[in-house]
This record gives structure tokens, sequence and C-alpha cells, in this order.
């Protein structure tokens, strides 16, 4: 699962924004962190998110 390979931080972040529909300061706070770091982290994470997502599509059609 793609969502298990980010690192802990950002699946934190992430998951706090997309799935628990927290605000950047929200998590911020929560986090003790700047929103900029907490944007930055989210970021990265559907960067991850979305080439791992598309790896695994092309993988299975190969099949």
């Amino acid at each position: 699962m793609c969502l298990a390979q980010l690192p802990r931080e950002q699946k934190e972040a992430f998951l706090l924004k997309h799935e628990a529909d927290f605000t950047l300061k929200e998590i911020a706070e929560l986090v003790v962190e700047t929103t900029e770091n907490i944007k930055s982290r989210i970021r990265y994470a559907l960067a991850k998110l979305k080439q791992c997502i598309k790896y695994k599509m092309e993988t299975n059609n190969e099949r």
C-alpha cells in the first residue's frame, strides 16, 4: 500500500488534512510546526503517492 510507504510526518499531515479535515493551522498547532512545513509535508506526500500509484498501475498493466 502506497500510504504505508510514506515517512511518518508526511503520512500524519496527509491523513489529518484529507481524512480528518483539519486545517493547515490546526495541524501545525497539533504537531508544533509551521504551516509552511505542513504544506510541504502534504505536497511531498501527494507527489510520492501519485508516483507510487502510477507505478502500481503500470506494473499491473504489464501482467
